[in-house]
């Protein structure tokens, strides 16, 4: 953990100088240690992963996306923590994947909604608003984009204070709308 933490400290200086792909290089050293510490079903570990994932995916080397996508799936497949749920569908479908990742993370999707509509369900809107967003990434990637325009229409609705998750939607409403032919509609999102 404690490399971890000069890990993302090292990555965020890169970041903040610009330094795009030194900033890769330590958030994919990140990825390998996120990964191989901390067993414990705690969002505190994972919460690092779209970050992490998000730099690798932009400017990292061929192929090292793939690689942490799949240690990250590996790590936290069987989470029965929504939060934790949540953060690894986002990070892991930054890209297209192929079925047998989709059907590897698809309980992570039934965790999350059980979180949605369970008689534990989550109450603040900001997460909530964030795990319909997921759900929204995760039908998308699994080609069901009615479902996907749906629940990113749903996160959108539910919470307004973050500019972050409303650009997150929108960007999945214009693939939707592209896959369905609405060529004007996904070109004004």
């Amino acid at each position: 953990l404690e490399s971890a933490k000069t890990l993302t400290s090292a990555a965020n200086w890169n970041l903040k100088e610009g330094q795009w792909k030194n900033a890769a290089e330590r958030f994919n050293l990140l990825a390998h240690v996120l990964t191989s510490v901390d067993m414990s079903d705690s969002a505190l570990i994972s919460v690092e992963l779209l970050p992490t994932l998000t730099a690798v995916c932009e400017w990292g080397k061929p192929g090292q996306y793939e690689s942490i996508r799949m240690l990250a799936v590996e790590r936290f497949a069987n989470t029965a923590n929504p939060s934790v749920a949540e953060q690894v569908i986002k990070a892991v479908l930054l890209k297209p994947t192929g079925e047998a990742t989709l059907l590897r993370i698809q309980p992570l999707a039934a965790i999350i909604e059980a979180s949605l509509t369970g008689p534990k369900r989550e109450t603040d809107a900001h997460l909530v608003s964030w795990r319909q967003f997921s759900l929204a990434l995760m039908a998308f990637r699994q080609g069901r984009v009615e479902a996907a325009g749906d629940w990113a229409r749903r996160s959108l609705a539910t919470a307004t204070n973050s500019q972050p998750r409303a650009v997150s939607n929108r960007i999945v409403l214009a693939m939707v709308d592209l896959k369905q032919n609405r060529l004007p509609e996904a070109r004004a999102a």
